[in-house]
């Protein structure tokens, strides 16, 4: 069976990232109404640039689905085999990953692999990976 757990977003990451699609559609406006095909390119960027935060915003989640996670944030996608998973361990580490919080866990597998995702409850999705083992 399928399980979906949506990633916890911090609240100063929302602020941070609203701000930056706010600010994203006032410089594509800006360059509309400035004309030209300069301003064109300039306009297409940053509606890109929006576009691709609330894809990051929307598309970052976790599926546990018989023996195997799938990370997905927007447009990257991991899958970690459960019968891998050697260590989860709560975090806090503010490096780049598919988490949208730094309330994380610290998923160890493979050889020397691992991967820092922030569901939303993390005592139940812990309980549910041991459950897959």
């Amino acid at each position: 069976m399928q399980k979906l757990y949506r990633s916890k977003l911090d609240t100063w990451l929302a602020l941070v990232l609203g701000f930056a699609m706010i600010m994203s559609t006032v410089a594509a406006v800006s360059a509309i109404a400035a004309g030209g095909w300069q301003y064109a390119w300039a306009a297409a960027i940053t509606i890109f640039f929006g576009i691709f935060i609330l894809w990051i915003l929307r598309g970052t989640f976790y599926i546990l689905d018989g023996k195997i996670l799938t990370v997905r944030s927007g447009p990257f996608k991991w899958r970690v085999p459960i019968d891998e998973i050697t260590g989860i361990t709560p975090t806090h580490n503010p490096l780049s990953s598919p988490a949208l919080s730094l309330d994380r866990l610290r998923i160890e597998y493979g050889n020397g692999r691992s991967i820092m995702i922030s569901p939303e409850n993390k005592d139940e999705f812990i309980a549910d990976i041991e459950a897959a083992k």
